[in-house]
């Protein structure tokens, strides 16, 4: 017999792995393929092997109940699915978009849109690890109990001018998305989002209005959003981007310089210098990076 409650809504992943990765020139591999950490496969005396950056936020997809993922890549990122396959080591079944002009994230998001409609989509940056482990989930719930059509999962930063700051009011209403300022007074960046089909149909709107060479940013779609009042905020724990991290270390920076300028905690610096192979964390097996501090949350629900 059938009742009166509707069942859960489907949540697709997306992934926008497209990118030039102009920051690590001269650099030509994936950095969602660096392997960034080490774990071991098989229990204690097992097999230790690398992870990429990417198999985070693979991991994230499936901690929020995801069970398929579209990776949005270009013509020069074909090593990532010769690593990742079908995602059947994954957890997450996987599929690809390409995307071989670079136009920015809103038009690499908005590949997927033709898979994606009528769906719920969650969003995860391919070279970044967040904390804690299910923030993904979090705000997925959040996006399902507030009935927002659009949920950021802001993570303090110490590099807002690089990223997608966001300000909260009082009220925990989402007011302003900025896209990389050249300066702000916010601490903050979004780091993943879960949005509704509705919003999917707005972004796939103004990708598809504007000209070849001046497609808009996420941020200013965002913004959109904020304006007809449909945003809500999750304020979560901590994140690395690990693009910015390595090409900061590689410049040749002494430990103390990077890690000023980082701001990152000891550990995840360590696991930075291995990643470049020097320094004295090199080949020594990481485990854990660092702890989670849950934030307070703010959010306001509304509709586009």
């Amino acid at each position: 017999m059938g009742n009166n409650h509707s069942r859960q809504p489907r949540l697709i992943g997306v992934i926008p792995a497209a990118g030039q990765g102009t920051r690590l020139a001269p650099f030509l591999y994936p950095k969602e393929l660096l392997p960034i950490v080490y774990a071991s496969v098989g229990g204690n005396g097992g097999q230790v092997i690398p992870r990429p950056v990417l198999q985070f936020s693979l991991d994230a997809m499936k901690a929020a109940g995801i069970t398929e993922c579209i990776i949005v890549i270009a013509n020069w990122k074909l090593e990532i699915p010769r690593v990742f396959g079908d995602g059947d080591g994954s957890g997450v079944s996987l599929s690809y978009v390409m995307r071989n002009v670079p136009r920015g994230l809103a038009d690499a998001l908005d590949a997927a849109q033709p898979w994606v409609r009528g769906q719920h989509v969650a969003v995860a940056l391919p070279d970044t690890v967040v904390y804690p482990p299910d923030a993904l989930g979090l705000i997925w719930r959040e996006c399902l109990s507030s009935h927002a059509d659009l949920v950021l999962g802001v993570f303090p930063t110490p590099t807002p001018e690089q990223l997608g700051p966001v300000r909260v009011n009082s009220d925990g209403k989402v007011t302003q998305i900025l896209d990389k300022p050249k300066t702000t007074d916010l601490k903050n960046t979004w780091g993943m989002a879960v949005w509704s089909p509705r919003f999917t149909g707005l972004l796939h709107e103004e990708v598809a209005n504007a000209p070849e060479d001046a497609k808009p940013t996420l941020g200013s779609v965002f913004q959109q959003a904020v304006d007809r009042g449909a945003v809500t905020s999750h304020s979560l724990g901590q994140r690395c981007d690990r693009g910015a991290a390595v090409a900061a270390i590689r410049v040749g920076a002494s430990r103390q310089q990077n890690r000023q300028r980082l701001a990152l905690p000891a550990k995840m610096l360590l696991l930075a210098d291995t990643v470049m192979g020097q320094g004295e964390g090199a080949g020594r097996k990481i485990h854990h990076v660092l702890q989670a501090t849950q934030r307070p949350r703010a959010s306001i629900a509304a509709e586009v």
